[in-house]
C-alpha cells in the first residue's frame, strides 16, 4: 500500500471517528453525557482530611442541567447551623451519591422530601443531609466521627450500596492501604498512570465514554453478586467502619436506622449487601430495604447510563423511607 494511501486511510478514520464523537454529542439517546458530568462534579471536591475528599463549602454549579448549592458545611442544601436549637429534633441522612440525589433538582430528592413531610407536622424536625458521590463506609464513619456528631443528630438514617465496601485512595483508613489497593510496585503505578489517562479521556470523549459504560455495567454486576470474601481486608476495613457507626450511636444516644439499596432478592443476591446485613444483623441492627420498582423500573432513573434517582424515583424512595424514620422522631 502506497503512503498516499494510507494516509488517506488515516484521513477517512479520523473523519469517521470525529462524525461518530459529533453526533453522540449532538443526540444522547442513553445518558453518556454522564460521564461528563463526572469531571464537573469532581472540580466541586476539596480533598484531604480522615473522610477523604468533601465538597468545597459555599459554592454553586450546574451540573447535567442540575442547580447544585452546596452550603457552608460542604454539604448539598441550604445554610445550616452546627448547632441544635433548643427544642429541635434532627435526623441525619448519611450516604454516596443517592443522598447527594445526583442528576436531580435540589427540591425533588428524597431528603428534602422527608423535611416538608416533617414541616407539615412539625416545624422543630430539621433534616441534615450528608451525602457525597462515592463515599464509602469508611468515609461515611471517618466524617460522622470528625464532623456529623457535632450537629448532635437524633436519628441517624445510614444509606448502604452494593460498593460501600470498594476502598478509595485518600482518607484514613484501619486497615494499612497498600492492603486494601496492593503496595505501589511499578507495576501497579504504572496502572494507576494508564487509569488516570483512561479517566480523562472517557469523561471528555463521547466515544470513550461509550466504551466506559459497557465496562463499568459489566464490572457493577460482578460486584453486586461476588462482593468480598469474609476475611478479605477491603471487608474487614469497612465492617470495622460499620461498627464504628454503630458504636457512635450507641454512645451519643442516636437511634440507628439503616437501609440496603436493593430489594430483598437483590440484597440477596448481592454478596456485599448480604453482608451487610448479616452483620448489622448480628450487632442486633435489622437493615430495611427499598421496594423493586425503584430498580426494575426506568422511568425511575435519570438515564439508561445513569441508574441515580430522577424526582419520580426520589418520591419512591421518600415514601419508603419516612414511613420507618417518621415515628422515631
Amino acid at each position: 500500500m502506497s503512503m498516499r494511501a494510507r494516509l488517506q486511510n488515516i484521513s477517512l478514520l479520523a473523519a469517521s471517528i470525529l462524525f461518530v464523537e459529533l453526533l453522540l454529542r449532538l443526540f444522547d439517546p442513553i445518558g453518556i453525557a454522564y460521564f461528563a458530568g463526572l469531571r464537573e462534579y469532581n472540580d466541586l471536591l476539596e480533598f484531604g482530611a480522615p473522610w477523604g475528599y468533601l465538597h468545597r463549602p459555599d459554592q454553586r454549579a450546574r451540573i447535567q442541567g442540575v442547580e447544585i448549592t452546596i452550603n457552608q458545611h460542604g454539604l448539598r442544601g441550604a445554610p445550616a447551623s452546627v448547632e441544635k436549637p433548643a427544642g429541635t429534633k434532627r435526623l441525619m441522612i448519611l450516604g454516596d451519591s443517592v443522598v447527594f440525589g445526583w442528576g436531580a433538582p435540589q427540591d425533588s430528592i428524597f431528603p428534602a422530601r422527608i423535611q416538608r413531610r416533617l414541616a407539615a407536622r412539625d416545624t422543630s424536625i430539621e433534616v441534615i443531609a450528608a451525602g457525597v458521590a462515592s463515599w464509602n463506609t469508611r468515609t461515611e464513619y471517618e466524617w460522622l466521627r470528625t464532623r456529623g456528631l457535632a450537629f448532635a443528630p437524633d436519628v441517624l438514617l445510614l444509606l448502604v450500596v452494593y460498593n460501600d465496601a470498594d476502598p478509595i485512595h485518600v482518607g484514613h483508613t484501619d486497615v494499612p492501604r497498600d492492603s486494601l489497593l496492593g503496595a505501589a510496585t511499578p507495576h501497579r503505578v504504572l496502572a494507576r498512570v494508564l487509569r488516570d489517562a483512561w479517566k480523562r479521556a472517557y469523561q471528555g470523549s463521547r466515544i470513550c465514554a461509550t466504551i466506559q459504560y459497557a465496562r463499568v455495567f459489566a464490572r457493577q454486576q460482578s460486584l453486586e453478586s461476588a462482593g468480598y470474601p469474609p476475611g478479605s481486608p477491603q471487608w474487614r476495613d469497612a465492617r470495622l467502619a460499620l461498627d464504628g457507626v454503630i458504636n457512635l450511636c450507641e454512645a451519643n444516644g442516636i437511634d440507628l436506622v439503616v437501609f440496603l439499596y436493593g430489594d430483598e432478592r437483590r440484597v440477596e443476591l448481592s454478596g456485599v449487601l448480604r453482608a451487610y446485613s448479616d452483620h448489622l444483623a448480628a450487632r442486633g441492627i435489622t437493615p430495611h430495604t427499598l421496594p423493586p420498582i425503584l430498580f426494575d423500573d426506568r422511568r425511575y432513573h435519570n438515564s439508561v447510563v445513569d441508574p441515580h434517582e430522577n424526582a419520580a424515583g426520589h418520591a419512591v424512595l421518600e415514601q419508603a423511607i419516612a414511613p420507618v424514620v417518621l415515628p422515631r422522631l
